[in-house]
This record gives structure tokens, C-alpha cells and sequence, in this order.
């Protein structure tokens, strides 16, 4: 199985049919978790509301741990890194830890990288720019 079919099929498993209603997986892409003590490799996608993340086990070719984290977003700040082609993504959320995923524009065997990494930045920074709206508006 490539990569690019790992990345669809482990991130089509966190999403959630209820009656009618479907989850729609955007903007799949391949990055990297970065994490004290250790990073992880891994999926990373998104819904209407939810963060889906499946990080990818030693061998890189099992999947060993997923999570579905409310896209409730405070704050998104990319960085490039000093990396070429990669940027650093800081996701601070309303409620729980903050995350940061290092992401490459281009990813062998996932055609789609590029374009997806550039939709998922900004659908975070829409939820960012949407969550202000709406606490601005309740003051």
C-alpha cells in the first residue's frame, strides 16, 4: 500500500457517519508531529470540525495511534522553516495543548502534498479568523 492510500484510508477511519449526516475528509496531508521527547510522522487532515491525526508506527508503514481534536482554534502562526519547502505549523487551541506540525510541500508518492498543505493552512486560518467573530460578537 503507498503512502498516499494509507494517508486516505487511516484518515477516512476517524471520520463519523450519523444518520445522514457525513464527515467529509479535506485537505489530507503528510507532516510530522513535533513532540518532547520524540517526534512522530504521521497523517494529518481535516473536517468541519475536527483535527483528524494518524501517526505512523517506526516502520512507517502501520498506523499506531489516532485522534480526532476539536477544531476549535485560538491561534495559527506558520513559519517557514529553515528547511527548504517546509514550513511549521503552531495550532493553539481554545481548550488543550497547543500543537506544531512540520510539513513538506512535496512528499514522494503523494501527488496532492503541495496543494493540500497550502488549503489546510489557510481552512485553519478561516476557523481562527470564524472562532474571533464569534467571541467578539457574544461580548
Amino acid at each position: 500500500m503507498s503512502y498516499n492510500e494509507l494517508m486516505i484510508k487511516s484518515l477516512s477511519d476517524l471520520l463519523k457517519f450519523d444518520g445522514a449526516n457525513k464527515e467529509v475528509l479535506k485537505y489530507p496531508i503528510y507532516g510530522t508531529l513535533i513532540s518532547k521527547p520524540q517526534n512522530h510522522f504521521g497523517f494529518f487532515g481535516l473536517t468541519e470540525a475536527y483535527l483528524l491525526i494518524a501517526l505512523l508506527r517506526d516502520d512507517g508503514k502501520t498506523i499506531h495511534w489516532t485522534a480526532r481534536i476539536p477544531l476549535e482554534v485560538k491561534k495559527v502562526i506558520v513559519k517557514r522553516s529553515m528547511i527548504p519547502m517546509q514550513s511549521l505549523i503552531d495550532i493553539e487551541f481554545i481548550q488543550g495543548a497547543p500543537c506544531r506540525i512540520r510539513v513538506s510541500r512535496r512528499v514522494h508518492n503523494i501527488p496532492a502534498q503541495e496543494e493540500c498543505v497550502f488549503a489546510f493552512i489557510k481552512c485553519l486560518e478561516e476557523k481562527v479568523n470564524k472562532e474571533s467573530e464569534l467571541n467578539s460578537t457574544v461580548v
